[in-house]
């Protein structure tokens, strides 16, 4: 099944926007973590849109999408341009499949706009203060010049590679020079490497911490057990207090589970939009002989 590309412009930023699948049921909008694209999503989004219509957007400065050349670069604004899309396709009404940076995208979404939203699943959702803390962080994240120079430093293929194995983003297997190839393409473009750093310092809990106490979206979240970027005390705590909220963890995989461990997402995704399991998918397990999961 091939995709459907299409730019859709909201407050004169060129978004890059994938569509596939179709059905009558509730379209599920896909949203890609830090660093990555809606080619993320290659090993799920084709499954899901055996039965319903799949949205794959390209966050600002990501993939296909434009850069911007000036941003706000906080959540309320990356959730703002989302809503504009889905304004545009006019989708009232979708759910939710998220990763990383997407998550928190996501969970704001659902703040501003529950009645939007019918579930949301989220893989390792990032919810956290802005990584440079303390008033030298703060003068590092908000300067333009110092933040150019940042991205130059550590956003290095070298540099970003070791980064993705320190932190366990992928398995050490997985990260050969295809992957590190379309981590690095989208950079290339200008003023990428700079956007890339905006997102990297974004400060992902502006209001996040005690206003997550109010969600009344159905969400599941779905961890790795060796998940050393996102740490799982967030997930454990709203499952503890938020009656919507449901927390899934699967084993021998960290961050990157869309990825590593897509057949487990993929089981966990299909049973929290109530959805059959995907084509060779049966009683939780693949069918011999099918191999739409790497």
């Amino acid at each position: 099944m091939t995709a459907e590309i299409r730019r859709i412009e909201v407050e004169g930023l060129g978004l890059r926007v994938e569509l596939e699948g179709q059905g009558d049921t509730t379209p599920i909008v896909f949203l890609h973590g830090w660093l990555r694209s809606s080619e993320e999503w290659r090993y799920l989004a084709p499954c899901f849109a055996q039965s319903t219509r799949c949205v794959s957007i390209d966050l600002p400065g990501c993939g296909g999408s434009d850069v911007p050349k000036d941003a706000p670069w906080d959540l309320p604004w990356l959730a703002r341009m989302v809503t504009g899309v889905l304004d545009q396709l006019k989708l009232s009404r979708v759910r939710l499949f998220t990763h990383g940076l997407g998550g928190a995208v996501g969970l704001r979404l659902c703040l501003d706009d529950p009645d939007r939203f019918e579930h949301h699943v989220s893989v390792s959702a990032s919810t956290f203060a802005n990584p440079l803390r303390g008033a030298r962080g703060r003068l590092i994240s908000s300067n333009k010049a110092l933040g150019k120079l940042g991205a130059r430093l550590v956003l290095t293929r070298d540099r970003v590679r070791r980064l993705l194995l320190d932190r366990h983003y992928h398995e050490p297997l997985r990260m050969n020079d295809a992957l590190m190839d379309k981590v690095m393409a989208p950079l290339d473009r200008p003023g990428a490497k700079e956007a890339a750093w905006e997102l990297l310092v974004l400060d992902m809990d502006p209001g996040l911490g005690v206003e997550l106490l109010r969600l009344r979206v159905p969400t599941t979240m779905i961890w790795g057990y060796s998940d050393r970027v996102n740490l799982i005390d967030l997930p454990k705590t709203l499952e503890a207090e938020v009656e919507c909220v449901r927390l899934m963890q699967i084993p021998n995989t960290g961050y990157q589970a869309i990825e590593d461990r897509p057949l487990s997402v993929a089981i966990y995704a299909a049973r929290a939009f109530g959805m059959a399991l995907p084509e060779g998918v049966e009683d939780g397990h693949p069918r011999p002989g099918t191999a739409n999961f790497v």
